[in-house]
């Protein structure tokens, strides 16, 4: 079992221990869609970055999954050389796609920000 994905290992868990999704969001208070997009490796799909490691962290505790393999995955998809993710056998492929993309969105959405106040203020300046 240690050698399966993160994803698959609190699937297997919840599936071993005969826990319903509903009974999850009852307890734990994770909605039964991100329990699935969890489950199935879904990581592009979580609204933010915020989402994803919170919701994980939270059902990964309650699974009893090990939290430092959690982590572990979760700080080496943040770091910048994300080739050693791809290689660690704990860790998923398509996590440190979401972080970047995560990231590069908010950069974009601040470069746009930028650019709408700086033509707020050239027009507002310059005479008709």
């Amino acid at each position: 079992m240690k050698n399966m994905p993160v994803n698959e290992i609190i699937k297997q868990r919840r599936l071993e221990k005969n826990i319903s999704v509903e009974t999850i969001f009852k307890e734990i208070h994770v909605p039964s869609k991100f329990v699935y997009m969890i489950e199935n490796g879904e990581w592009d799909k979580f609204p933010s970055e915020v989402h994803l490691k919170g919701f994980l962290k939270l059902y990964a505790e309650y699974m009893e999954i090990e939290p430092s393999l959690v982590e572990r995955c979760i700080k080496d998809s943040s770091r910048n050389g994300r080739d050693e993710v791809q290689n660690d056998r704990f860790c998923w492929k398509g996590l440190h796609k979401t972080l970047t993309t995560a990231k590069s969105v908010s950069l974009i959405l601040l470069f746009a920000v930028i650019l709408i106040i700086l033509y707020i203020l050239i027009t507002s300046v310059l005479p008709e």
